[in-house]
This record gives C-alpha cells, sequence and structure tokens, in this order.
C-alpha cells in the first residue's frame, strides 16, 4: 500500500473505530432503547428526532451517505449505535429504516461463516469464539477503492486487540473470545452488496 492509500484508509479506520466501534460497545447492556423509525431526507439529532440506541439500519430506496459511507437500495448496517445528542444529514429521494439491533447469528453454511453486511458482531452471542481463517469474496470483481477492514476489540469498548485490512486472495487468521466485538467493513467508503466476508473455523 502506498502512502497516499495509507494515509485515507487509515483516516476511514478512524473514522469507523469512533463512530461504529467504540461507541456500540462502551454500554452494551445499558444501551438506550432503540426505536422503529424510518426516516427520508433532512437534518436529525439523536434524542430529539430518533431515539439514542443500537441498529440495524435497512436502506429501503435512493442512495445517500450516512456517517461518510455510500450506501443505496438494499444496504444493511448491522448493530449500529446512534448515541446522544449526535447529528447526521440524510440527503436525497432516500428512505432508511432504523430498527432496534436483532443480535441475529451470522449466517452458517457447512462450517463457514458468512457476514453480508457492515457493522458489529457480538462474538458468543451472533458467532461463536474461535480462531477462524478470514477472506472477502467479490464475485463481481466490483473496483473497492478501499479493502475490507475487520477489528476485534474487547467487550466493553475499551481497547482494540486486532485490526486488519484483507488482501484479495489471501487469507488472514484472527482469534475471537466471547464477548469480543467484531466488527467489519466491507468497504470504509461504500457498502457494497455482493462482496461478502467469510469465516471458516481452524481445527
Amino acid at each position: 500500500m502506498d502512502k497516499k492509500k495509507y494515509a485515507i484508509f487509515a483516516i476511514f479506520a478512524l473514522v469507523f473505530i469512533v463512530y461504529f466501534g467504540y461507541s456500540y460497545y462502551k454500554s452494551n447492556l445499558s444501551a438506550p432503547e432503540a426505536e422503529h423509525v424510518t426516516l427520508k431526507e433532512g437534518n436529525y439529532t439523536v434524542g430529539k428526532d430518533i431515539q439514542a440506541g443500537i441498529y440495524d439500519i435497512n436502506i429501503k430506496s435512493g442512495e445517500t451517505e450516512f456517517r461518510g459511507q455510500t450506501v443505496d437500495k438494499g444496504d444493511k448496517l448491522i448493530g449500529i449505535e446512534l448515541y446522544s445528542e449526535e447529528t447526521f444529514d440524510i440527503s436525497g429521494k432516500v428512505e432508511i429504516e432504523f430498527s432496534p439491533t436483532s443480535y441475529t447469528n451470522v449466517e452458517e453454511n457447512d462450517d463457514i461463516y458468512t457476514i453480508n453486511h457492515s457493522g458489529n458482531y457480538i462474538v458468543g452471542k451472533q458467532i461463536p469464539p474461535g480462531t477462524y481463517s478470514i477472506k472477502f469474496n467479490n464475485p463481481d470483481s466490483v473496483n473497492l477503492e478501499l479493502a475490507p477492514f475487520i477489528q476485534i476489540s474487547e467487550n466493553i469498548g475499551t481497547g482494540i486487540i486486532s485490526s486488519v485490512e484483507l488482501q484479495k486472495n489471501k487469507d488472514e487468521l484472527i482469534e475471537m473470545k466471547s464477548d469480543n466485538v467484531l466488527f467489519v467493513s466491507k468497504s470504509m467508503n461504500e457498502e457494497y452488496n455482493k462482496v461478502s466476508v467469510e469465516l471458516t473455523p481452524v481445527k
């Protein structure tokens, strides 16, 4: 990675750590109660226009940016915390559904766990603890400006345990313990529908 790409990657990583990592799990068990709400174009303040809480976010129509990431119809972001007094904008002809996070198990088939949506996942609750070989799939060979980024944090967000930028045709090893937080970003600047991240247990 050249210096320019590394600088861009570092900036996006910092933004995602602040917004999608640390804040999500700093108070997981006592997080405010989220609500079901659909938002359109506008300027919003958390605690006034939408309750603070941990959300699954579903883009129902249109295309926009949410926290610096381009999202469009069919995209989802999982386990995203909106915290009190935070402000965000939604622009364009778009409809976004916010629902209390469901903590749904990561999809598993033939002992391979597939993550189709960027976001935060609780180890031991949504995916079993253990050592995994991890890679990403890009079946349409989409030109990813920034490769998928993986981060594992402690259970209450008190520290980053490890992080890795996945490379094409290269598997990485990660170890996760119960109550760790697995953060996945399929690409820091855009949520590509058909890109997925696969984790295979190492036995």
